[in-house]
């Protein structure tokens, strides 16, 4: 992904984020410790880029996890909240092996009762849980 296309990306995830959160640019602004409103205007326009504290800073503001703020469009909030609580899982089956366990079965009984999956195991599920 080329720079430009990188800041229209970020720039249109931070304006939806902000106007969402009912947040102003003002408000983002000083949030960001940023001297005036321009700047923020320029960043959801794609003319200006942020360093990364900056894109760290805005993630906590706009209450998401930084990374969202840099993947592609097509990534929706709800698929990245969806990833992000199956990596929590992950990190947690040593410490929680069964509630883990119960877990990953829950979804898989979820996934083939939509015709996600033909009742067939994964192998990652296996994996996983083993």
């Amino acid at each position: 992904m080329d720079g430009d296309l990188f800041r229209r990306m970020l720039g249109g995830k931070i304006k939806a984020l902000r106007t969402g959160k009912g947040l102003s640019q003002v408000e983002l602004a000083r949030a960001l410790g940023f001297s005036s409103t321009g700047a923020i205007s320029q960043v959801e326009s794609g003319q200006r880029g942020l360093t990364f504290e900056s894109i760290m800073n805005a993630a906590k503001v706009l209450g998401v996890h930084p990374v969202f703020l840099m993947t592609p469009d097509y990534i929706e909030l709800a698929d990245f909240e969806l990833v992000a609580a199956m990596l929590k899982l992950c990190a947690m089956r040593r410490e929680q092996p069964e509630l883990v366990g119960n877990a990953i079965e829950e979804m898989r009984t979820l996934l083939v009762k939509h015709g996600a999956m033909n009742g067939q195991g994964t192998g990652v599920g296996d994996t996983m849980t083993g």
